[in-house]
């Protein structure tokens, strides 16, 4: 279970969800992927870890291809986060 306050994207989560482990996290921005409770929600987070305990390996397949969706999403190899760099670096809009 992680709880991030003011680090959003910790890429321990993701790496976590990739390897298969069901991660139980308060990230807003990866609230789709793993087990998501919100803010400071003692009793959500509960829910989700009982949820993870109880239901992960069933739910095995569908979250490795979830946590591949996610590393996509900020891989180096994606055009799109490629694209967005070459903007940046080249200060274009």
């Amino acid at each position: 279970m992680m709880h991030q306050i003011n680090n959003e994207y910790n890429y321990m989560t993701m790496e976590l969800m990739w390897c298969g482990f069901p991660a139980v996290h308060n990230t807003d921005a990866w609230a789709q992927f793993g087990y998501s409770y919100t803010g400071n929600n003692i009793d959500l987070a509960a829910k989700q870890l009982e949820i993870a305990y109880s239901a992960h390996t069933n739910r095995l397949e569908a979250y490795k291809a979830n946590a591949s969706v996610l590393a996509w999403q900020h891989s180096p190899y994606n055009p799109a986060n490629q694209l967005a760099w070459d903007n940046l670096i080249h200060a274009r809009g």
